[in-house]
């Protein structure tokens, strides 16, 4: 902490094995002097529970009053007074103390918690303190995390990039070990058809036939939450005599902090607690005496649809390692079990990890805090996670619409700035801003605090209590829409405020107390704001309006085939059941709050409109605008790489079809799937496709012809560090036109300072040509290396084109193009005179191809092939340039004959070679005898060879004939399955005498030491059995080149009848314990079983010496064979993995 700035807590191995570092650091820095001059250490969390829920234990463990020397502060609530030390607040608000305090100066440490859940304000909080620390060098940063990428986050808050000097670096990392109970993991033989039911049932077996301890239940949201609890409730009511009473608590986001704080409180000894939660409970909190997981296999996760401008809650399959956060949530106090409720196929199938909130969610509130912060140009801020350029667009373009930002960029005076004062999504902000000048506030307040909480209805599942509920609700709702019900239900409540009038119309009580305390801080805020507060006195269309004036960008009208249509974007959706709408008569125009992906996509929070109130109120937002017609012609089209929808294919045919109007191109596309034919339409061929259905018909307008390589360039990226910080062209162009806002482009221009580019990535970006001559190099002249893979591009003579203008080019990728090869490929020699290393990948090329397009790299080094139909390899010998070779990849290609690979051999240079996912059976170099190097592959350092059909051993040995072999990696091999792992490993590593890193592990000279002398026991009495045959001796050298030599080093192991009858009928050995360090104390001899592990022996060592507690440090030596020491550093190993043997000497040191 005193010579970094920044501190990386990493938890690795189980979950949680961070969670001392917010509740145990605090007060340890507070006890070091970090708050002496009335500084705070502050805490984030991502959620309201866990800064509450950790305040109140830290609060308790300092033995002081919550809201004193420790506090806390989430949304409208702030617990903290000037005598806080430690401060637990949301990530939220910390964004919000940055407006008034953008150095953070009553901080002395920030401690971010649960980075690895990548939400929006956490990235943007580590790229805003990442700017802090550089002029605030007094404050110290700790990232708390249990599974990001440690090295990752070190090099973004490292400002030592100029030295390689790591002493100068200025953050860290600290790994932090927890410790787990063993888990059972459970898979469903079947998917179920009802998850929430099957919740139920799984908790109640449970409950009827294990050991007592409590059950923690994930489903994806409030509403199955509630349910499942209440049919829990139903069955505690009838629990059979002599098992376990049930105790089922709900656990979310939006639950009053009381009832959150339920789940922690303890278990009577007569019953089982059953917590059912969201995904809050994966990470954020830990409950105590969890002993059983019931994971159902989804979450709810916020999407954002860039060309509707909808933010939607889809329900999606939880990532690999969200599965494992909440299988892990069982083995805290003891071992447990974790019931999944999918198949295990269906979790091998799952995404390693959710993709960052930044990259799939609404940016314009993170746009417009940070503007608020004075952050001019956001596209260039350093993001963690760069997001999409089309979402940073779609946020530009909605605050400008929203009157938050002007022509140029800038926030607005007073509506953005009092936008971002609002705690609020802006859209929501803007309704209360306007409901200022439009006397509406009274009334608008309401609505919002109403919309932060949900669940304001109780709806029972069934029963009569479904149909009273249903009855009851009728009473508040109207025609136009869900908000005006909710104001209803509130004004109604206002005049009774009892719990036995929410029973009595099935509203929830708990929900509408929160929503008062809301609205009271919110009008508290729009005093502070000086918003004027006022009441419409019953004008239902000035509301209306009102609320337009901020949801416009969620319209949506009736379609004529009866589904809802978005106005931007024409995405179907449909009135959610619960909506008051949804049995009435469907109005053409609505707004929505919120999308819901289930069965169908549901809109929710209507509001029913007028349409002209959208041009009066968001004149640019609805402008519509013309769309060009392009004209194509047959010759400049036919051969062209062309986008529809996310799909690549080659136009093969433009012209009419059929009876049909108008021109349209014929496409085969590169994915089959997107096809319908086989050029044939109507009995009529009109093209050739390569696969029966990958071609098909489209009109010219859907077809994306793509953009020259500078202006993709200048579209993706910004000046800063070389990041990703673009906008996509065409939505500059639809934005400037559709809002006419000029100051898009300005922005964009300022931001180019493109002539830094070193390391340019232009992945999938439609590049379809080179541009005009000398535009590349008067643009960016200095790139090394380029990735264009994935692109338009139909020709080397393209790619030749581009590299033409970047004459210090030296990487080059374009694989994922469809480019024929040409004769005469050293025509475009020139383009390339320094290029040494070439990707080529998933090209569909074979050898003979491959060796042509090197004819045009003179300079090459290094070559992947990867994802290619190579099947032979030839006329290596006859080409200069692959001669200069010294790596080459044929990773995922069809080479099955080791001959064909001998034919590299001949390359002088070659130092790294991957033939990884080939076809290859056996490996044999032609040598005169079995112990003779071969005079191939002379400079062979690296040598990658899994997932092959590798099957004999013989071919293992083989490889000792190379000269210089280093680095293997022999994975997936049918030969390896014949042995466990372990002996495996040890019987590649004797056989090959080089060899320093095997698999991507470095070889340590005691493991060789231990891999060769096992190798000799294990075929020592087949080595002695030949010394009478000559033929079966050659046989036996053959096999094992190795042997003589291993001979040579150790001599033959004692192998005589007596010992191994000795060896066989006894697993007891005799050693002897010595101290080395401590010569006075006598050495003891003890009899131990070879199967006893070394956490054991420790025991007994500290029971031998009388130790008093310390943990020993134990070696051992085998006085016959070398005096090296061999440390026992695996606890849990037993003896006999260490080679322990009779006489053996264990060396003990503390």
């Amino acid at each position: 902490m005193k010579y970094t700035t920044a501190l990386c807590i990493i938890g690795i191995r189980v979950i949680g094995s961070c969670g001392y570092v917010v509740q145990g650091w605090p007060s340890y820095l507070v006890e070091a002097g970090w708050t002496a001059d009335g500084k705070i250490v502050g805490i984030t969390e991502p959620r309201r529970v866990a800064a509450t829920s950790l305040a109140s234990r830290v609060a308790d463990e300092r033995n002081c009053i919550l809201g004193a020397d420790v506090g806390y502060a989430i949304r409208f609530d702030d617990c903290t007074d000037e005598t806080t030390k430690i401060k637990y607040l949301t990530e939220g608000i910390l964004l919000r103390e940055m407006m008034g305090d953008p150095l953070l100066t009553s901080y002395s440490v920030i401690i971010l918690d649960e980075v690895h859940e990548r939400t929006m304000l956490t990235d943007i909080i580590m790229g805003l303190l990442k700017k802090i620390l550089r002029k605030r060098k007094s404050l110290r940063l700790i990232v708390s995390s249990a599974t990001v990428d440690a090295e990752e986050l070190r090099d973004f808050f490292n400002t030592n990039s100029a030295s390689r000097n790591r002493d100068e670096d200025t953050a860290t990392i600290l790994s932090v070990e927890g410790r787990l109970y063993p888990i059972d993991i459970y898979y469903s033989a079947e998917p179920v058809a009802d998850y929430v039911q099957a919740v139920v049932e799984t908790a109640l077996k449970i409950n009827d036939s294990e050991a007592p301890g409590d059950i923690l239940v994930f489903l994806t949201g409030m509403e199955e939450v509630d349910r499942a609890v209440s049919l829990l409730n139903e069955h505690a009511k009838v629990v059979k005599e002599g098992k376990m009473k049930l105790m089922p608590l709900p656990m979310y986001g939006s639950l009053p902090n009381n009832e959150q704080l339920k789940v922690f409180w303890r278990t009577p000894n007569d019953s089982r607690k059953i917590v059912v939660a969201t995904n809050i409970a994966e990470t954020s909190i830990t409950i105590p005496n969890i002993v059983y997981v019931i994971d159902c296999g989804f979450v709810k996760l916020p999407w954002f649809d860039i060309e509707t401008h909808t933010n939607s809650l889809i329900v999606a399959p939880v990532s690999k390692a969200s599965a494992d956060q909440r299988a892990g949530r069982a083995g805290r106090v003891r071992s447990g079990k974790a019931y999944r409720l999918y198949t295990e196929e269906a979790y091998n199938d799952l995404i390693a990890s959710t993709p960052p909130e930044m990259q799939r969610a609404d940016l314009a509130p993170a746009v417009l805090q940070l503007k608020a912060l004075g952050i001019d140009n956001v596209v260039r801020f350093n993001f963690p996670s760069s997001p999409p350029s089309k979402s940073l667009l779609s946020a530009v373009e909605l605050l400008y619409a929203l009157g938050a930002i002007d022509n140029d960029g800038e926030l607005t005076d007073p509506v953005g700035m009092t936008m971002a004062e609002i705690p609020l999504d802006p859209v929501f902000a803007k309704c209360l801003i306007a409901s200022g000048e439009m006397g509406c506030s009274n009334e608008i307040t309401t609505i919002l605090a109403m919309l932060q909480v949900q669940n304001v209805f109780v709806r029972p599942t069934s029963g009569q209590a479904a149909i009273k509920a249903r009855v009851a609700h009728r009473m508040f709702e109207v025609e136009e829409g869900d908000l005006m019900t909710l104001l209803n239900v509130y004004t109604a409540y206002e005049k009774y405020k009892t719990n036995s009038w929410c029973q009595k119309y099935f509203i929830n009580s708990k929900a509408i107390k929160r929503a008062t305390e809301i609205r009271t801080q919110m009008r508290k805020l729009i005093k502070k704001l000086k918003i004027p507060l006022s009441s419409c006195l019953g004008n239902v269309e000035l509301l209306l309006k009102c609320i337009t004036a901020g949801l416009f960008p969620y319209a949506a009208y009736l379609h004529y085939s009866g589904v809802y249509k978005t106005v931007r974007g024409g995405k179907d959706l449909h009135i959610h059941p619960n909506s008051c709408l949804y049995t009435l008569e469907q109005p053409q125009w609505v707004l929505f709050g919120e999308v819901v992906q289930t069965n169908k996509t549901y809109m929710r929070e209507l509001t029913v409109i007028r349409p002209e109130w959208l041009v009066e109120l968001a004149p640019h937002f609805y402008q519509r605008t013309a769309i060009d017609q392009t004209m194509v012609e047959d010759r400049n089209c036919i051969g062209c790489r062309v986008d529809c929808e996310g799909h690549i294919g080659t136009v093969k045919y433009v012209g009419t079809v059929g009876n049909t109007k108008g021109q349209w191109l014929g496409i085969d596309w590169d994915d089959p799937s997107r096809g319908k034919h086989n050029g044939t339409y109507e009995g009529l061929k009109y093209f050739e496709t390569w696969h029966p259905t990958s071609g098909s018909f489209i009109r010219p307008g859907k077809a994306n012809f793509g953009i020259s390589c500078p202006e993709a360039i200048k579209v993706r990226y910004g000046y800063i560090d070389d990041e990703l910080a673009g906008i996509d062209r065409d939505s500059i162009a639809s934005v400037q036109k559709s809002i006419n806002a000029p100051f898009v482009e300005m922005v964009n221009k300022k931001q180019s300072k493109f002539d830094q580019l070193k390391i340019v990535c232009m992945q999938a970006q439609c590049i379809s040509s080179a541009g005009y001559p000398g535009e590349l190099a008067a643009l960016c002249s200095i790139i090394e290396e380029l990735d264009l893979s994935h692109n338009l591009i139909n020709s080397w003579k393209v790619v030749a084109e581009i590299c033409t203008e970047l004459q210090i080019l030296q990487q080059l990728n374009v694989s994922d193009n469809h480019l024929p090869v040409e004769n005469g490929m050293e025509i475009y020699a020139h383009a390339f005179p320094v290029l040494r290393h070439l990707t080529m990948g998933r090209m569909k090329y074979n050898w003979p191809e491959v060796m042509q397009c090197l004819k045009a790299f003179p300079s090459i080094q290094e070559l992947i092939v990867s994802y290619n139909n190579i099947e032979t390899i030839s006329g290596v010998e006859e080409s200069l340039n692959i001669m200069k070779l010294t790596e080459l990849s044929l990773e995922h290609n069809l080479i099955s004959n080791w001959n064909e690979v001998l034919k590299l051999g001949l390359l002088p240079c070659l130092k790294g070679l991957n033939l990884n996912s080939n076809k290859i059976e056996d490996i044999r170099f032609p040598t005169t005898e079995p112990t003779d190097k071969t005079h191939l592959f002379p400079n062979l350092t690296q040598l990658h060879i899994s997932n092959n059909n590798i099957r004999d051993w013989q071919s293992i040995s083989e490889l000792e004939k190379l000269h210089r072999l280093q680095d293997l990696k022999f994975r997936e091999n049918p030969v390896l399955k014949e042995q466990n792992v372990q002996t495996g490993i040890q019987l590649v590593i004797a056989r090959i005498s080089a060899l320093q890193y095997f698999n991507g592990t470095e070889i340590i000279p005691s493991e060789r030491r231990g891999a060769e002398y096992d190798y000799l026991k294990l075929f020592s009495s087949e080595w002695r059995s030949s010394e009478q045959d000559i033929l079966k001796r050659k046989e036996f050298i053959t096999n094992h080149p190795r042997f003589p030599a291993l001979v040579e080093k150790y001599g033959v192991p004692d192998t005589s009848e007596s010992t191994k009858s000795t060896q066989l009928s006894s697993n007891v050995i005799t050693v002897e314990f010595v101290c080395p360090d401590d010569p006075n104390i006598k050495s003891i001899k003890k009899k131990l079983l070879k199967n006893m592990d070394v956490q054991k022996l420790m025991g007994i060592v500290q029971r031998l010496f009388r130790i008093n507690g310390k943990i020993p440090t134990l070696s051992f030596v085998r006085p016959n064979v070398s005096e090296d020491e061999i440390p026992l550093d695996k606890p849990l190993q037993e003896l006999s993995y260490y080679l322990i043997d009779e006489g053996d000497l264990i060396l003990v040191r503390w």
